[in-house]
């Protein structure tokens, strides 16, 4: 309910109409000022709840906001950028992107389907998984691409901020499985 609340807003503010509208609708057949009044009530209720929705920035829609900035900051080369984005106590991974990213020059890199981002707020401190798919194109040494790909991407809470603790990629196919992959 509470995703539904505050990531939802357009589906929220149709929902709350389609009350209002029904509510309203039956005053206009019987006119009982009570339904005239609930119907107010409810239309009123739903602009405020669609207002509260817009202005909380969920966790979930904190990460997706930085699967894209990392997918903008790759498309224009900004290696730096993304390097900033991994946990200060992940050194495996920063490593990691610090020997493959150097290795392309990505024209193209969009986010193309998120399938997943788990919140767990109860461990310390709270971590977070993304999976979702890309599009990347570029070139390697030379070499040009244009190919999907299904990323994992394990995230740390860092004083508000969340940043990468961990990431793997695999083939696009990978994400549309049922079967676990495991950590």
């Amino acid at each position: 309910m509470r995703d539904f609340l505050l990531e939802s807003p357009v589906l929220l503010g149709v929902s709350g109409m389609l009350v209002s509208g029904t509510i309203l609708f039956f005053w206009t057949q019987t006119g009982h000022k009570a339904a005239l009044y609930s119907g107010g009530i409810v239309a009123a209720v739903t602009a405020v709840l669609m207002t509260i929705s817009v202005q909380i920035e969920t966790d979930r829609e904190r990460i997706e906001k930085i699967l894209n900035q990392v997918a903008d900051a790759l498309e224009r080369g900004d290696y730096e950028k993304v390097y900033g984005y991994i946990h200060p106590n992940a050194a495996q991974a920063s490593r990691r992107a610090r020997s493959e990213l150097p290795n392309y020059r990505f024209t193209d890199a969009r986010v193309t389907r998120i399938k997943s981002i788990t919140v767990n707020r109860s461990s310390t401190p709270p971590t977070a998984l993304a999976e979702f798919h890309v599009m990347v194109a570029g070139d390697m040494n030379g070499h040009p691409f244009k190919l999907p790909r299904f990323i994992k991407v394990y995230f740390m809470d860092r004083n508000g901020t969340w940043l990468v603790r961990d990431y793997e990629h695999f083939d696009a196919a990978t994400g549309f499985r049922n079967t676990p992959l495991g950590r």
